[in-house]
């Protein structure tokens, strides 16, 4: 090689392996795999192509070419390729369930096979999310938030519209779905964790859509860290629960000087007399050492109980907290809190309503059962199975009967006064009465065609019946979103035998595709009657 370096001309030695340079590839095929965006089910996806080429002298021979799963194919190729030709495969995918779905698309050429790798995710929303969780991870208070995104896809062949974007408290959002999203056309949310204090937040995203699957969300997860020379770990205490006037578990808070200056002036203070601290620590710290507070929590009253440790310092971020909450509970545990007795027919009694009542907490005494009544006119204290003293880990049952003298949502308590709290035990007892009417829909669904937006289909009837021996007295009838109308012939009372016409109509305002519900009120077993609306704005 001749240049103008400074040793001129260079040389090389060049050598061929004996096997030669090795074939160079002469029928191709590009790519070698096909991912399909999230599709909802029952629809097609655009299409795909793989193209097959053969670049050698000698003509390709074509002997097969299929696809299988939820994927199909055409294409424009000949049984024979000749030289220096190319043609091409077109796929899509049209799944049948939910979820990631694979297959292969296979072509056999002169004795040999090639498998094209095939993915998709089937979809059951007409808008799919890019996430279902998301993680803030730590965020110091008062730092400028930094968004993360959250794409939002049309998953069908028709436009879909995104009609809201919403966070919970502690979490906001801004996002760029304000026009109709073409098919797989996808728009974006930046969500942002609003950290003001230590604690840990949980919320979501919520994706608004009148499609099928309707609305779609995120889970969001943040935790919240002041900004202070004092570290304190953890800076949330949850006691989850302890009996009333009995302590729980202590739990131990470690402070950290993480300044380079000493930290003058520890005070802790409390804002709830069910907790109480004790603490290793000085009223100083030296920069990089450590103390320790230990929490315990007897609650004082039933329910749940937060505070707040407040820790004084002459850092900055004073004070440092740390945010407990434990819930007191009776040492008597009483299930189920409400007892809901299945619909009844007015005048008919249900004598099968079990209450179990059970020392199971860890209670270090035995309870008290000095008497069990039953209020409203509805329930009645059937079979007491229970001892006058239930011993640690020992349970009981108690029958109620349920008799509702009319229809409709009819109610009542049971009164427990025992030995284990001041105040008695006190479960919500709830029923429904209904009449010996039984109402019925001929159909569960309705399914229009499309409709061009701004005009009103013609009219589809549901018939609503009554099966039952007796008279069926109807509530509301109503459909929604807005843009399924609703004529109805009924009444307020359907006698045994009778039937009556629900009349409906498709007015769209959004294009794509639409879902509603029929819903049927009744004083009958199974209300609400619901059935499902469907159809397509164009």
């Amino acid at each position: 090689m001749n240049s103008n370096a400074a040793t001129n001309p260079q040389n090389f030695a060049l050598n061929q392996s004996t096997g030669g340079l090795g074939p160079i590839p002469t029928f191709t095929i590009n790519p070698s795999t096909l991912g399909f965006p999230a599709q909802f089910i029952g629809t097609t996806s655009g299409a795909q192509q793989v193209t097959l080429r053969n670049a050698g002298l000698e003509p390709v021979t074509l002997s097969s070419i299929g696809t299988s799963g939820d994927f199909r194919h055409t294409h424009n190729c000949s049984a024979v390729m000749p030289p220096a030709s190319f043609c091409t495969v077109t796929v899509t995918y049209t799944p049948t369930s939910s979820g990631g779905l694979f297959g292969s698309l296979s072509i056999v050429h002169n004795g040999f096979q090639d498998d094209i790798f095939l993915r998709g995710s089937g979809s059951t929303s007409a808008i799919a999310l890019s996430a279902a969780n998301m993680q803030f991870g730590d965020q110091l208070a008062g730092a400028t938030p930094l968004g993360r995104i959250v794409n939002i896809t049309n998953t069908t062949p028709y436009p879909a519209s995104v009609t809201g974007v919403t966070t919970s408290p502690g979490f906001s959002q801004t996002n760029t779905c304000s026009a109709p999203l073409s098919p797989h056309q996808s728009c974006r949310a930046a969500v942002t964790f609003d950290s003001a204090m230590n604690l840990a937040v949980t919320g979501t995203l919520t994706a608004a859509n009148f499609g099928p699957g309707g609305p779609q969300s995120v889970n969001l997860f943040g935790n919240g860290l002041i900004v202070s020379d004092l570290k304190v770990k953890p800076s949330q205490i949850d006691f989850i629960w302890a009996i009333q006037g009995f302590p729980a578990s202590p739990a131990a808070v470690t402070l950290t000087n993480t300044s380079n200056k000493l930290l003058t002036g520890l005070k802790f203070t409390l804002d709830s007399s069910s907790y109480k601290q004790t603490h290793t620590c000085t009223t100083s710290l030296a920069p990089g050492a450590s103390c320790t507070v230990n929490i315990t929590f007897t609650p004082a009253a039933l329910g749940t109980i937060p505070s707040t440790l407040s820790i004084q310092h002459s850092g900055i971020g004073s004070p440092q907290l740390v945010h407990m909450t434990g819930m007191g509970v009776t040492a008597l545990s009483i299930t189920p809190n409400p007892l809901v007795a299945p619909p009844q027919v007015v005048g008919t009694t249900n004598n099968a309503l079990g209450l179990g009542i059970g020392n199971g907490s860890g209670y270090p005494n035995a309870v008290t059962l000095n008497s069990i009544t039953v209020q409203g006119t509805d329930f009645k204290l059937g079979k007491n199975f229970c001892p006058t003293t239930l011993d640690r880990f020992v349970g009981c049952t108690v029958v109620i009967a349920f008799k509702p003298t009319a229809t409709g949502l009819r109610t009542g308590t049971a009164t427990i006064v025992a030995s284990d709290s001041s105040q008695p035990h006190v479960i919500d007892l709830q029923g429904t009465g209904i009449s010996s009417g039984k109402g019925n829909l001929s159909t569960t669904s309705v399914a229009f065609s499309a409709q061009k937006v701004g005009t009103t289909s013609t009219v589809k009837q549901v018939t609503l019946s009554n099966n039952g021996t007796g008279a069926l007295h109807l509530g509301q009838i109503t459909t929604s979103p807005a843009f399924f109308l609703l004529n109805s012939t009924c009444g307020t009372t359907l006698a045994a035998g009778a039937n009556c016409v629900l009349s409906l109509r498709f007015a769209p305002t959004l294009a794509g595709l639409l879902t509603g519900t029929l819903t049927v009120n009744d004083d009958g077993p199974n209300s609400p009657h619901l059935a499902e609306l469907t159809g397509r704005g164009q």
